[in-house]
């Protein structure tokens, strides 16, 4: 007899999406689409492209791809999505060793990788920092201390680059809200 599979928390981040008037998607439609793939409890979080949701752990790839194409489909917008059971995005916030740095979580950020960086520069990511700033590139994310703040960041700018993978940058603030809006779900 076959296992039910097993139902988890989710969260899913939606890379360039509503910055800057572009690539616009309401957190409505999203919440629409993620609900018309067969998730369940799906709760969104400001307009940058966040949702947790509860689904069966063996669908989580199947529901980034379905995302993925509807966003097409209805935009005609690639847009990069990355989905994390609620477990491996904890895993990625407790990695981060900057955290404690501010008590302005604005200041602190994750860029959550697309993929592993395997070939990033770091010396060109030291070239960017400026003096008051602090990195640490992980396996899953780069994490960020700008405490002058990410628009003047150079290094915010161009660590996607010297990193040489895609990625998603989420403040602290945000990272754990979207933390704190999984561990209230009921997956």
């Amino acid at each position: 007899m076959k296992q039910p599979a097993e139902t988890c928390a989710a969260v899913a981040m939606l890379r360039g999406i509503n910055v800057g008037g572009h690539k616009l998607l309401p957190m409505a439609e999203l919440k629409h689409i993620l609900m018309s793939l067969g998730v369940q409890d799906v709760q969104t979080y400001i307009q940058s492209g966040n949702a947790v949701f509860c689904c069966s752990t063996n669908r989580l790839p199947e529901i980034g791809k379905g995302l993925t194409e509807e966003i097409r489909h209805r935009k005609g917008d690639e847009i990069r999505v990355l989905i994390y059971p609620a477990g491996q995005y904890n895993d990625i916030l407790a990695a981060n060793p900057l955290a404690d740095l501010s008590n302005d979580s604005t200041k602190l950020h994750a860029g959550f990788l697309l993929e592993q960086a395997n070939k990033a520069d770091h010396a060109a990511l030291a070239r960017l920092k400026r003096d008051s700033e602090q990195f640490y590139l992980g396996e899953k994310a780069f994490y960020l201390y700008a405490p002058e703040g990410i628009g003047k960041s150079k290094l915010a700018a161009g660590a996607e680059k010297a990193i040489g993978v895609a990625m998603t940058m989420r403040n602290w603030k945000t990272a754990c809200t979207l933390r704190d809006m999984l561990a209230n779900m009921h997956g």
